[in-house]
């Protein structure tokens, strides 16, 4: 390649696009032509590293270990990079680099790679901050990814999101730590043990929800792979969710900002699919994190538009018997049978609000409609259990009545409050690959089960009045046709409505491309048709030019 092709081409990498064409030839002039053989290795895990790579044709695969051990960590296509870790954590190469297919490289040895990251300051911040994407992926080892898919970009609701969560609460511990300590060097022994207590009472409850809020906050991600984007939001104990947008739907991408998260450097990075939006609020890094998702976006759709290609040119010369050598067969790869889980995760499953298994999202409501339908039980269950062991321990003459009245009342409020925990888990709503459910089984009574299509659906809306806000929870209205389905009491029913878009737009994608294929199907039969109606099959050594 000539400076200026590869001046062309890097014009095309999102890294050096804000770069002018003077620029750009200079940085050309540092890259020097690879080519590799397919399964040639390029560098092995461990081995010294400082060279940047950037694909022009062919694919890299990289995998750490060896043998048995051997992980594959992502499959790179044209127009990726890598190699910029090692450099700039003055470190070993962290996988083995072994090339798909003959590959051809643009390679800048480490100090000219160096020169540049001095010279284009934004060019090393936007790899810092890549780098420390791959380092979350490799410590958080994401079980969803699948064996070749590589995450691009990790980031997460910006610091500020957290002081802000814990702006009223690290205060009150300050002051009961302060009260701690009035408490215990007070010379009176009542008046310090009291004021110790409550400094106790405010600073261990507090100091548990502010590690609690910590976790939450570093539970969340934002993710970019070669195939989708990806939210994953999970609240410790309670709740936990993975929306998924993949790449081919998506129709745009947005970044909005107020004028504190343009201070802070944060944002809300909006991607508009067919059937709705997902907001990604209070992104750190998010014009960085937009840019990648654009990126793969486009590549997404150019691989769709060549693959789709190749299909029907494969189709074509295979059925009119124009293709060379034997017909590669498929071997069907057996399905791995579902899992049924455990007693212990039955269990779990059982209070959760959210819960995916086996490719089905189930959603239950939210606790406070539990405790708003069982409380009347609870509130006499527990004094009654006190005073009914208080009566057995300290009875009241020797009549054994109250006693026994005391223990049927108990063994009431239990059967209610337990009949009510049943009711409320069995009312649950589903979201599979491809249909929603609203199934609610009373306990010794109906099983009521409603199912839809998801491509039948028009139209969803959520319905939240003040309370419902005030505890996330609320109502997903769905219309299908003429009927109305009612996720009701849901937590986060905003999340829900994203993730009945996201199922719905997969869904639309897989019929999309059913439809394509019977298409593909009709169109082979017509032109199977006409080359046998003028003239008769070809030979192999002399194919018609068709393409």
């Amino acid at each position: 390649m000539t400076p200026a092709e590869i001046a062309d081409f890097l014009a095309s990498i999102r890294l050096f696009r804000n770069l002018d064409e003077r620029e750009l030839i200079d940085l050309a002039r540092r890259f020097e032509e690879k080519k590799l053989k397919d399964g040639e290795i390029l560098f092995r895990e461990g081995g010294p590293g400082g060279e940047f790579y950037l694909i022009t044709s062919g694919g890299i695969l990289l995998a750490r270990g060896i043998g048995e051990e051997k992980v594959i960590v992502g499959a790179l296509r044209t127009g990726d990079f890598f190699g910029e870790e090692s450099y700039l954590r003055k470190k070993s190469r962290s996988a083995t680099a072994t090339a798909i297919g003959e590959t051809t490289l643009l390679e800048m040895k480490a100090d000219h790679f160096g020169q540049t990251l001095q010279e284009y300051p934004h060019i090393q911040k936007d790899l810092e901050i890549l780098t420390r994407s791959y380092r979350i992926g490799r410590s958080k080892k994401f079980e969803w990814l699948d064996e070749d898919e590589i995450i691009h970009m990790i980031t997460q609701k910006h610091h500020y999101v957290l002081l802000g969560a814990l702006s009223l609460i690290l205060p009150i511990i300050l002051f009961g730590l302060i009260l701690v300590r009035i408490g215990f060097a007070a010379n009176d022994d009542f008046t310090g043990i009291l004021t110790a207590f409550i400094g106790i009472l405010l600073v261990v409850p507090l100091s548990i929800l502010a590690l609690w809020k910590w976790v939450d906050w570093g539970n969340d991600y934002y993710i970019v792979t070669d195939r989708r984007v990806v939210w994953v939001e999970k609240i410790v104990l309670i709740y936990s969710s993975r929306n998924v947008v993949p790449l081919d739907a998506v129709l745009s991408v947005n970044v909005n900002t107020s004028y504190w998260q343009r201070i802070w450097g944060s944002g809300d990075v909006v991607v508009n699919t067919y059937t709705g939006r997902t907001i990604m609020k209070n992104a750190a890094h998010p014009r960085q994190f937009a840019a990648v998702i654009e990126e793969h976006w486009h590549r997404a759709q150019r691989r769709t538009t060549e693959e789709e290609y190749q299909t029907r040119v494969r189709a074509i010369r295979e059925n009119l018997g124009l293709q060379q050598g034997e017909k590669e067969e498929t071997p069907e790869v057996p399905k791995e049978p579902q899992e049924k889980p455990g007693l212990l995760q039955r269990i779990a499953n059982f209070i959760k609000t959210r819960y995916e298994e086996n490719g089905t999202v189930t959603y239950r409501k939210h606790w406070f409609l539990l405790i708003r339908q069982s409380w009347k039980s609870v509130l006499f269950l527990i004094p009654g259990t006190i005073i009914f062991a208080a009566l057995l321990i300290y009875p009241i003459g020797e009549s054994s009545v109250i006693p026994l009245l005391f223990c049927v009342a108990n063994v009431v409020a239990t059967f209610f409050f337990f009949y009510n925990l049943i009711d409320w888990g069995n009312d649950i709503f589903q979201v599979t690959e491809r249909h929603i459910l609203d199934i609610d089984r009373k306990p010794f009574g109906q099983d009521i089960r409603k199912s839809a299509p998801l491509e039948q659906i028009l139209s969803t809306s959520v319905e939240q009045n003040f309370w419902q806000r005030l505890l996330n929870y609320g109502d997903v209205h769905i219309r299908i046709g003429e009927a109305e389905f009612i996720f009701d009491g849901v937590v986060n029913p905003s999340m829900v409505q994203q993730e009945i878009f996201h199922r719905l737009s997969a869904r639309k994608l897989q019929i999309e491309a059913q439809e394509a294929a019977q298409e593909r199907k009709r169109m082979i039969e017509w032109l199977k048709i006409y080359h046998d109606q003028v003239g008769g099959s070809h030979s192999a050594d002399h194919e018609p030019d068709l393409f």
